[in-house]
């Protein structure tokens, strides 16, 4: 299961984390880039946890969603 959090002080300066199940990241890996500055760190348990600035929720959550069930939104709760 992926894991999406979303860190920042703003909706134009968040710091989005995202991790992807094994089978994801290797697709993910290869074909998404989120940001050009993102930063691709390979987990012990097979997943890959990308880390990149995003500029606000709406345009992560539209992106998010064609992931289906392997994306979970851990923050912001709303």
């Amino acid at each position: 299961m992926a894991k999406v959090r979303y860190r920042g002080i703003s909706l134009r300066d968040i710091m989005s984390e995202l991790t992807v199940n094994e089978r994801t990241a290797r697709r993910m890996a290869r074909e998404c880039v989120f940001h050009p500055m993102q930063v691709l760190t390979d987990m012990a348990d097979g997943s890959l946890l990308v880390e990149f600035k995003a500029s606000g929720w709406v345009e992560m959550a539209w992106h998010l969603m064609s992931w289906g069930n392997a994306v979970e939104i851990l923050e912001p709760l709303s």
